[in-house]
């Protein structure tokens, strides 16, 4: 391939990621004035998703990979991907790696030498909010109030 015909190529690419960056600021500016406009109420996310469609899933990153897990999908590739096709969540690489290590010490996940998958003991972390096993308070004695 020749230089020119490089250049001529990467121009048209170049211009179709200014395109798109234009729609992106047309679309946060519509965004801003419908907020400006309506200061008195409070923001209707269904009509700021209409206007910015890249905000359609409210899912957090980290709960949607829970989901892709469950799904199946083992490698930081196939969750990217998951979130992408089904989820509509972009994202890269790299933020997938990052969580789903983050996740593993938190005990969101686990790994099992093969890919990641949700921990044997629950599909869901203990944590605030999570019902107490309560199974075996028959176990323990009585306490005695002196």
């Amino acid at each position: 391939m020749k230089i020119v015909e490089y250049l001529a190529q990467r121009k048209v690419v170049v211009e179709k990621e200014i395109a798109a960056l234009c729609d992106e600021i047309n679309a946060i500016d519509a965004a801003l004035s419908a907020i400006e406009t309506k200061q008195d109420k409070p923001l209707d996310l269904n009509s700021f998703t209409r206007m910015y469609p890249r905000m359609e899933h409210i899912m957090p990153i980290d709960d949607a990979i829970v989901e892709a897990v469950r799904s199946g999908t083992r490698t930081p590739a196939k969750i990217l991907a998951f979130l992408s096709s089904e989820l509509g969540i972009e994202t890269t690489i790299n933020s997938v790696r990052t969580r789903v290590s983050r996740m593993k010490n938190n005990g969101r996940l686990a790994h099992d030498g093969q890919g990641w998958i949700l921990p044997e003991s629950d599909d869901e972390p203990a944590g605030e909010g999570a019902p107490l096993d309560e199974s075996s308070d028959d176990d323990r004695p009585e306490e005695r109030v002196a």
